[in-house]
This record gives structure tokens, C-alpha cells and sequence, in this order.
């Protein structure tokens, strides 16, 4: 029965210093850059190895909402509030 409680308490310490972890977490804003513009996503012109490599090795999000000028979309991100509220 002993070995079941300390195999019960490694697992519960190494679950809870996972979930105290925050996220990692890279946000990359780049002003007129459209969706092919790197290679991850189809580039045939530009060489974008950096992010290249971030793509393969995290997360690529396909689904996204934008506006088409970018000071609207500038504006929400530095409020925080949704596109519309920001007046601009």
C-alpha cells in the first residue's frame, strides 16, 4: 500500500509545478503582412526561417478575425476593448 501513496504524491507534485507554469506564449504583430507572406503559410518569394521554425515547433491558428486597416485593429489591442467600442 506504500508505494501506491508515493507514487500518488510524485504524480500530484509534478501535475501541480505543471499548472503553475503560465503559458509561453509569442505574439507577433507585423503591420501589412498578409497571410502568404511567410513561407509556413506558402511563401515562394520571401525566406522566413525564424518563423518557420516557430511553426513547426508550436502552434500555427488558421481561424482569425481582423480588420482590413490596421489602425483599428492597433487600437483594440492596445485597449483591450472589442474594435467598435475603441472610436477609431
Amino acid at each position: 500500500m506504500k508505494p501506491f501513496y508515493l507514487l500518488l504524491l510524485v504524480f500530484g507534485v509534478s501535475f501541480a509545478s505543471a499548472a503553475s507554469r503560465p503559458p509561453n506564449i509569442v505574439f507577433i504583430l507585423a503591420d501589412d503582412l498578409g497571410y502568404t507572406d511567410v513561407a509556413c503559410f506558402g511563401s515562394k518569394y520571401y525566406e522566413t526561417p525564424n518563423i518557420d521554425r516557430l511553426a513547426t515547433q508550436g502552434m500555427k491558428l488558421l481561424n482569425h478575425h481582423h480588420c482590413q486597416n490596421c489602425t483599428p485593429t492597433r487600437a483594440a489591442l492596445m485597449s483591450g476593448q472589442y474594435g467598435a467600442r475603441t472610436g477609431v
